[in-house]
């Protein structure tokens, strides 16, 4: 009989063999079918979801809008070579593309979903996989949430450093300035206006709304920052510039809503125009949550190793679930090289991993219905 170590790392490899990425719908759709006939022996409400041409399952245990807990995952990956959708071991790691970023996460996740409904029927559980989080998610986790799925506890393996809980990600601000004039000539500037000039005079009162960006680094990057996706211009035969745009990544950490500070971008930037192309709102747990320190505990005693807690330079599907609502907890399998040729996970964290995420789900609820 295959032991539950191997089981797992079965499932990590055929997931990984499946080249999910964004541009080959065919292939998302062989992954969410995959993850279906997973849970084939067990009779479970299967929810299918389209949004935008992408697709997405949520399989509970009561079809359930608010389970007592979701386990949460994302089974696209940014593409590669074909060589990286052939998983291999290699000594201590799991290597390929989506190993980390999030593939055996997301096998652990289904093994614990599995162990959870066949010991604890009762348990409102489910999974949610979506196939769009490394585009933005938009077509996916946000419209999951839309639509009213609000679990108790959501727990997540996106997470962005080993041994760390996540407890913040940044909010997204993809958009666009654009203007378009009537310009003067080149020696005569005052006949008319000069679209490029303008547009740079606005991104640079743009940027003094986020000062600490000088001070982000690898290790303490928990500062907004901005950076340029595009430059577009027009200008007249042998004259300045008639049309200009810039796109604009701003990921923030400050207290804001993507309205208000969209709003405030327009107020600075006026008479540039501003579009909105893609967002997601600042997600911000507080650390003094009693659930956090019980994780911690249980993965520290599963990994035997410290693990800590921080705000995240990066993303994951979570930031459209409301942490006032849902407790969340955002953890990252052992590994180097998401989005690069070199990305590997450790094996040795599969069966900590199980145990962790187990051994806490009892925990909480046991806690929560004592209260």
């Amino acid at each position: 009989m295959i032991n539950l170590y191997d089981q797992i790392l079965k499932t990590a490899v055929d997931l990984i063999s499946i080249e999910s990425t964004h541009d080959k719908k065919e292939k998302l759709n062989e992954s969410l079918a995959y993850t279906v006939n997973f849970f084939s022996e067990h009779p479970l409400h299967v929810k299918h979801f389209n949004y935008g041409s992408f697709p997405s399952v949520y399989l509970s245990s009561k079809g359930s809008k608010t389970p007592d807990v979701l386990l949460n995952g994302h089974l696209d990956v940014v593409p590669g070579d074909s060589s990286q959708f052939q998983p291999f071991i290699s000594e201590t790691h799991l290597v390929g593309r989506g190993s980390v970023d999030m593939k055996l996460f997301d096998a652990v996740a289904m093994h614990t979903m599995q162990h959870l409904l066949k010991e604890y029927p009762n348990l409102d559980i489910g999974i949610y996989f979506s196939t769009d989080e490394e585009i933005g998610g938009q077509n996916g986790a946000r419209r999951f949430v839309e639509e009213g799925y609000c679990p108790k506890l959501l727990i997540n393996g996106d997470g962005g450093t080993d041994y760390n809980i996540v407890l913040g990600s940044k909010g997204i601000l993809k958009l666009t300035l654009s203007l378009k004039t009537t310009p003067g000539r080149h020696s005569y500037p005052w006949e008319g206006e000069n679209a490029a000039e303008i547009l740079i005079n606005a991104y640079n009162r743009l940027t003094k709304l986020f000062p600490d960006f000088v001070h982000s680094t690898y290790d303490n990057n928990w500062h907004s920052t901005f950076s340029i996706a595009g430059i577009r211009a027009k200008n007249v035969l042998n004259g300045p510039v008639l049309n200009a745009e810039m796109d604009l990544v701003i990921n923030f950490t400050e207290n804001e809503t993507v309205e208000s500070l969209t709003e405030k971008i327009r107020e600075l930037v006026s008479p540039v125009s501003v579009s909105l192309s893609s967002y997601a709102e600042r997600l911000f747990i507080s650390d003094d949550r009693p659930y956090i320190s019980q994780f911690l505990q249980i993965a520290e005693k599963q990994f035997r190793e410290k693990w800590g807690k921080k705000r995240d330079n990066g993303s994951s599907d979570v930031k459209f679930f409301n942490p006032d609502k849902t407790d969340i907890i955002i953890v990252k399998m052992p590994g180097v090289g998401p989005h690069t040729p070199s990305e590997k996970a450790e094996l040795s964290g599969i069966i900590p991993m199980y145990n962790t995420l187990n051994d806490f789900i009892i925990h909480y609820f046991e806690l929560t219905n004592e209260k």
